[in-house]
Protein backbone atom coordinates (compact mmCIF):
# COMPACT_ATOMS: atom_id res chain seq x y z
CA UNK A 1 0.00 0.00 0.00
CA UNK A 2 1.46 3.31 -1.04
CA UNK A 3 1.32 6.09 1.51
CA UNK A 4 0.79 9.53 0.01
CA UNK A 5 2.70 12.02 2.10
CA UNK A 6 2.41 15.74 1.78
CA UNK A 7 3.06 18.02 4.75
CA UNK A 8 0.98 20.78 3.16
CA UNK A 9 -2.26 19.20 4.42
CA UNK A 10 -1.42 19.39 8.10
CA UNK A 11 1.65 19.58 10.27
CA UNK A 12 1.48 17.61 13.49
CA UNK A 13 5.10 17.01 14.39
CA UNK A 14 6.52 15.21 17.41
CA UNK A 15 5.87 18.10 19.79
CA UNK A 16 2.49 19.11 18.44
CA UNK A 17 -0.34 19.31 20.94
CA UNK A 18 -2.55 17.34 18.52
CA UNK A 19 -0.04 14.49 18.41
CA UNK A 20 0.51 14.47 22.17
CA UNK A 21 -3.20 14.63 23.01
CA UNK A 22 -3.96 11.85 20.49
CA UNK A 23 -1.37 9.62 22.16
CA UNK A 24 -2.84 10.46 25.58
CA UNK A 25 -6.32 9.47 24.32
CA UNK A 26 -4.93 6.18 22.96
CA UNK A 27 -3.20 5.46 26.27
CA UNK A 28 -6.34 6.20 28.30
CA UNK A 29 -8.46 4.04 25.98
CA UNK A 30 -5.97 1.20 26.43
CA UNK A 31 -6.01 1.52 30.22
CA UNK A 32 -9.80 1.70 30.54
CA UNK A 33 -10.43 -1.12 28.08
CA UNK A 34 -7.85 -3.42 29.69
CA UNK A 35 -9.30 -2.73 33.14
CA UNK A 36 -12.80 -3.39 31.81
CA UNK A 37 -11.62 -6.77 30.50
CA UNK A 38 -9.48 -7.76 33.49
CA UNK A 39 -11.71 -6.65 36.38
CA UNK A 40 -15.21 -6.50 34.91
CA UNK A 41 -16.96 -7.18 38.23
CA UNK A 42 -15.47 -4.02 39.70
CA UNK A 43 -16.04 -1.84 36.64
CA UNK A 44 -19.45 -3.12 35.57
CA UNK A 45 -21.63 -3.85 38.63
CA UNK A 46 -24.47 -5.59 36.77
CA UNK A 47 -24.56 -8.49 34.33
CA UNK A 48 -26.27 -6.30 31.70
CA UNK A 49 -23.52 -3.67 31.82
CA UNK A 50 -20.85 -6.35 31.62
CA UNK A 51 -22.51 -8.00 28.61
CA UNK A 52 -22.95 -4.63 26.92
CA UNK A 53 -19.58 -3.04 27.54
CA UNK A 54 -17.04 -5.89 27.65
CA UNK A 55 -17.34 -6.64 23.90
CA UNK A 56 -16.79 -2.95 23.25
CA UNK A 57 -13.66 -3.06 25.40
CA UNK A 58 -12.36 -5.94 23.28
CA UNK A 59 -13.19 -4.09 20.05
CA UNK A 60 -11.45 -1.00 21.40
CA UNK A 61 -8.26 -3.00 21.98
CA UNK A 62 -8.33 -5.10 18.80
CA UNK A 63 -9.70 -2.65 16.22
CA UNK A 64 -10.06 0.95 17.44
CA UNK A 65 -6.64 1.39 19.05
CA UNK A 66 -4.61 0.05 16.10
CA UNK A 67 -6.60 2.24 13.70
CA UNK A 68 -6.14 5.27 15.94
CA UNK A 69 -2.40 4.66 16.42
CA UNK A 70 -1.78 4.01 12.71
CA UNK A 71 -3.76 7.14 11.85
CA UNK A 72 -1.69 9.21 14.29
CA UNK A 73 1.51 7.79 12.84
CA UNK A 74 0.49 8.41 9.21
CA UNK A 75 -0.89 11.89 9.97
CA UNK A 76 2.32 12.79 11.79
CA UNK A 77 4.25 11.92 8.64
CA UNK A 78 1.81 13.98 6.56
CA UNK A 79 0.15 10.89 5.06
CA UNK A 80 -3.18 11.37 3.39
CA UNK A 81 -4.48 8.10 4.86
CA UNK A 82 -3.74 9.26 8.40
CA UNK A 83 -5.21 12.68 7.82
CA UNK A 84 -8.44 11.13 6.56
CA UNK A 85 -8.68 8.41 9.24
CA UNK A 86 -7.59 10.28 12.38
CA UNK A 87 -10.77 12.38 12.70
CA UNK A 88 -12.87 9.23 12.29
CA UNK A 89 -10.86 7.40 14.95
CA UNK A 90 -11.18 10.30 17.37
CA UNK A 91 -14.89 10.62 16.67
CA UNK A 92 -15.40 6.89 17.27
CA UNK A 93 -13.53 7.10 20.59
CA UNK A 94 -15.51 10.18 21.59
CA UNK A 95 -18.82 8.51 20.70
CA UNK A 96 -18.10 5.21 22.47
CA UNK A 97 -16.74 6.80 25.63
CA UNK A 98 -19.61 9.30 25.76
CA UNK A 99 -21.85 6.23 26.01
CA UNK A 100 -19.60 4.80 28.74
CA UNK A 101 -19.74 8.13 30.56
CA UNK A 102 -23.53 8.36 30.46
CA UNK A 103 -24.45 4.67 30.56
CA UNK A 104 -22.38 3.32 33.44
CA UNK A 105 -22.67 3.95 37.13
CA UNK A 106 -20.08 6.14 38.80
CA UNK A 107 -17.03 3.88 39.18
CA UNK A 108 -13.24 3.82 39.25
CA UNK A 109 -12.99 4.80 35.59
CA UNK A 110 -15.48 7.68 35.51
CA UNK A 111 -12.74 10.34 35.57
CA UNK A 112 -10.84 8.50 32.83
CA UNK A 113 -13.99 8.30 30.70
CA UNK A 114 -14.48 12.03 31.21
CA UNK A 115 -10.87 12.72 30.25
CA UNK A 116 -11.13 10.56 27.13
CA UNK A 117 -14.30 12.32 25.95
CA UNK A 118 -12.92 15.79 26.67
CA UNK A 119 -9.43 15.28 25.23
CA UNK A 120 -10.66 13.44 22.13
CA UNK A 121 -13.16 16.20 21.37
CA UNK A 122 -10.51 18.89 21.96
CA UNK A 123 -8.07 17.03 19.72
CA UNK A 124 -10.68 16.53 17.00
CA UNK A 125 -11.59 20.23 16.96
CA UNK A 126 -7.91 21.24 16.98
CA UNK A 127 -7.11 18.80 14.19
CA UNK A 128 -9.97 19.97 12.01
CA UNK A 129 -9.06 23.63 12.55
CA UNK A 130 -5.48 23.01 11.32
CA UNK A 131 -6.41 21.18 8.13
CA UNK A 132 -5.66 22.86 4.82
CA UNK A 133 -8.97 22.07 3.13
CA UNK A 134 -8.05 23.55 -0.26
CA UNK A 135 -4.94 21.42 -0.59
CA UNK A 136 -6.74 18.34 0.69
CA UNK A 137 -9.69 18.90 -1.67
CA UNK A 138 -7.45 19.27 -4.72
CA UNK A 139 -5.54 16.08 -3.84
CA UNK A 140 -8.73 14.10 -3.23
CA UNK A 141 -10.44 15.32 -6.39
CA UNK A 142 -7.43 14.06 -8.37
CA UNK A 143 -7.67 10.59 -6.81
CA UNK A 144 -11.41 10.10 -6.20
CA UNK A 145 -14.01 11.39 -8.64
CA UNK A 146 -16.84 13.17 -6.75
CA UNK A 147 -19.53 11.29 -8.72
CA UNK A 148 -18.28 7.94 -7.39
CA UNK A 149 -18.37 9.22 -3.80
CA UNK A 150 -21.84 10.69 -4.29
CA UNK A 151 -23.11 7.47 -5.83
CA UNK A 152 -21.67 5.45 -2.96
CA UNK A 153 -23.32 7.68 -0.35
CA UNK A 154 -26.68 7.55 -2.14
CA UNK A 155 -26.44 3.72 -2.39
CA UNK A 156 -25.75 3.42 1.34
CA UNK A 157 -28.70 5.70 2.12
CA UNK A 158 -30.99 3.64 -0.12
CA UNK A 159 -29.85 0.39 1.51
CA UNK A 160 -30.58 1.80 4.98
CA UNK A 161 -33.93 3.13 3.81
CA UNK A 162 -34.92 -0.27 2.44
CA UNK A 163 -33.78 -1.95 5.65
CA UNK A 164 -35.81 0.42 7.81
CA UNK A 165 -38.87 -0.02 5.61
CA UNK A 166 -38.58 -3.80 5.94
CA UNK A 167 -38.26 -3.49 9.74
CA UNK A 168 -41.35 -1.26 9.82
CA UNK A 169 -43.33 -3.67 7.63
CA UNK A 170 -42.39 -6.64 9.87
CA UNK A 171 -43.58 -4.77 12.98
Amino acid sequence: MQVITDPQYLDIGKNSLIYVSSIIVALLVFITSILGILIPDTIYPTEELMLGYMPTDVINIIIALPILLLSIWHARKGGLLGILCLPGGLLYINYIFSIYLIGTNFNLLFILYLLIVTISLYTLVGFMSKLNYNSLNSKLSEKIPPKIVGGLLISIAVIFLIRQLLVMIDS
